[in-house]
């Protein structure tokens, strides 16, 4: 009869061990998301999921989408934001001084779970401009326009 208490609860100490194991390993190991059905929009696109805008990744944690802007004084708002306007997929400025308007060649940071923090930009040329999102900090990710070459 002892032999068989021990046996139980070694038993019992195993199971709970195990899924003690399982959680922390699930926590421990998170699969990278994946941001592909991310689209840029703005202004330029009637704010509308547009596939002509739909980002497309150019390294692990860098997506990018070209567009052709017109240098006319005014800003473009835009944001990074998938089809349904998700949580967690609504990516405009982090910080309004510092992150809201946006030059060529400076990141800012971005928050996606925003809701109405727009990003601007005001073109220096007419042209193709690139636009990134860099989600190497995922809780961070990153915003950048280049001037496509």
């Amino acid at each position: 009869m002892r032999l068989a208490k021990h046996i139980i609860g070694c038993a019992v100490a195993l199971s709970l061990l195990g899924g003690c194991a399982s959680n922390i390993l699930d926590e421990i190991y998170q699969p990278a998301a994946n941001h592909d059905d991310l689209y840029l929009r703005g202004a330029f696109t009637w704010w509308e999921a547009d596939e002509a805008f739909k980002v497309r990744q150019v390294s692990d944690d860098i997506y990018m989408v070209k567009t052709e802007l017109i240098a006319d004084g005014q800003p473009y708002e835009f944001r990074f934001v998938d089809k349904n306007w998700s949580a967690g997929s609504n990516c405009g400025y982090q910080n309004k001084a510092l992150d809201q308007v946006i030059v060529v060649n400076r990141p800012v940071v971005s928050n996606c779970d925003s809701t109405t923090e727009n990003f601007k930009f005001t073109p220096p040329d007419s042209g193709e401009y690139e636009f990134y999102i860099n989600f190497e900090q995922e809780n961070h990710p990153t915003v950048y326009i280049k001037k496509s070459v």
